[in-house]
């Protein structure tokens, strides 16, 4: 889940997407595609939750 804040009630209209804030300025997402699209207008948007992270696998070392 992805969390974005900005202006209260500000409409995104990009992309083929049509995103609407909240009265807060905060909306919430799972679909990759807005993620996407929201990441790109940083720091005018701005994703207010940690993204998770991607596990490492652990390199083992050569013998």
């Amino acid at each position: 889940m992805a969390e974005y804040k900005t202006l209260p009630n500000y409409e995104f209209i990009r992309d083929g997407l049509y995103i609407v804030f909240n009265g807060y300025g905060v909306y919430k997402t799972n679909v990759e595609k807005e993620i996407a699209a929201l990441d790109k207008y940083d720091p005018f948007i701005q994703r207010v939750d940690k993204p998770a992270a991607k596990p490492k696998t652990a390199a083992k070392p050569k013998k």
